[in-house]
């Protein structure tokens, strides 16, 4: 690891900005360190699988998607690329 990067994050209605490490890699996910959770005081819910955390004041509560609402994103993203 040799560079930095801010990365934009966009939630529904929350919106941040992380700093993320660059690392080579044949991915496509996300690696949010533990130091992210601390900065925005997260929570988890293990057993209800949620997030809990705090930005501004306003807490924010993000929890999964349904098997629909990814099949449904799978297949925008799918004919977005065809698109392209």
């Amino acid at each position: 690891m040799n560079r930095q990067v801010f990365v934009t994050l966009l939630i529904g209605k929350y919106k941040d900005e992380v700093l993320c490490d660059v690392v080579s890699m044949y991915v496509t996910h996300l690696l949010l360190r533990r130091l992210w959770q601390f900065d925005r005081k997260a929570k988890h819910d293990g057993f209800k699988n949620k997030y809990f955390l705090e930005k501004d004041g306003r807490v924010y509560t993000l929890t999964p998607l349904s098997p629909k609402q990814v099949y449904e994103e799978h297949m925008r993203l799918k004919k977005d690329f065809d698109l392209k």
